[in-house]
């Protein structure tokens, strides 16, 4: 199910995918803008036309919204230029508002349900029935439930796909940064551990099984242990042992090391390799 589940969603990732899609949101739409005008009881040519009107204007705005509105103006803060283009959005609405009503009642389909409503818009001259503040703010109420949702389902849309995208690029970062630590088991530590390891050997220094083993415990944790988010306490703080270990052997009486650790730390779990860095520095630079 899962495979078959990620199949069907990179299907509709692909162009058909998404214009298979979208076709099928709109045909919903057409649906239930059918469904409400055909309660108005009208003659199918006008309850079709009311339906024909509204989806070529919330099609065309979606997609002016999508494609021009949002990467050009609103995500580039010009709010001026946003404003404009829903004003206009509105506008393209109202014009075919008025150029449908007016074909209705050219051909007298005008019902006396809908007289009242036709003539908000052609009550007067073009002006009045779409520029008009009356005519404005009885139109914003219909433009509101046709138009407006699918445009803001986009909008929503975009916000939590953005949201998605940076949670995705903080976990990526952290990733990194992981890495990052991982990669701090410096491979010049290593190389001299070993140049120390095979004096020893050579040598028959009765130190050189100790090194070997903290040497193994080291590697161990950084290639196996440490791919997991979180580990527990215990378990950094023996890999941190371990690396004191070498260092305590590879200077010997040179360098006096004092550790101390104290705490339930079986309680608590960490990032691996989260005090490594410093550890390392405090041998590197101390």
């Amino acid at each position: 199910m899962a495979v078959l589940g990620s199949r069907i969603q990179g299907y509709f990732s692909t162009l058909p995918g998404r214009v298979i899609k979208h076709l099928f949101w709109w045909a919903l739409f057409i649906g239930f803008a059918y469904s409400v005008f055909s309660n108005w009881q009208e003659k199918p040519v006008v309850t079709w036309g009311f339906v024909l009107k509204d989806t070529i204007a919330t099609i065309s705005s979606y997609y002016f919204f999508s494609l021009v509105l949002l990467p050009r103006f609103l995500l580039r803060r010009r709010w001026l230029l946003t404003a404009v283009g829903i004003v206009a959005i509105y506008y393209f609405w109202a014009t075919l508002c008025y150029l449908c009503f007016s074909v209705f009642d050219h051909y007298g389909l005008v019902s006396e349900n809908a007289h009242s409503y036709m003539h908000r818009f052609l009550d007067g001259n073009l002006w009045e029935g779409i520029f008009s503040w009356r005519s404005v703010s009885m139109g914003l109420n219909d433009f509101s439930v046709t138009v407006i949702p699918p445009i803001l389902l986009r909008f929503i849309r975009f916000l939590l796909s953005s949201g998605n995208q940076s949670l995705r690029l903080q976990r990526e970062n952290l990733n990194l940064e992981v890495n990052f630590l991982k990669a701090q088991v410096n491979p010049h530590f290593l190389f001299n551990t070993l140049n120390n390891i095979y004096t020893m050997v050579v040598k028959q220094d009765e130190r050189a099984p100790d090194m070997v083993e903290h040497l193994s415990h080291l590697m161990h944790y950084t290639v196996y242990e440490s791919d997991a988010a979180l580990v527990p306490l215990t378990k950094e703080i023996g890999f941190l042992e371990a690396y004191l270990e070498l260092e305590r052997l590879r200077y010997g009486q040179k360098v006096t090391i004092t550790y101390h650790k104290a705490g339930p730390l079986q309680k608590y779990r960490i990032t691996p390799l989260l005090f490594f860095p410093f550890v390392e520095n405090a041998f590197k630079h101390g």
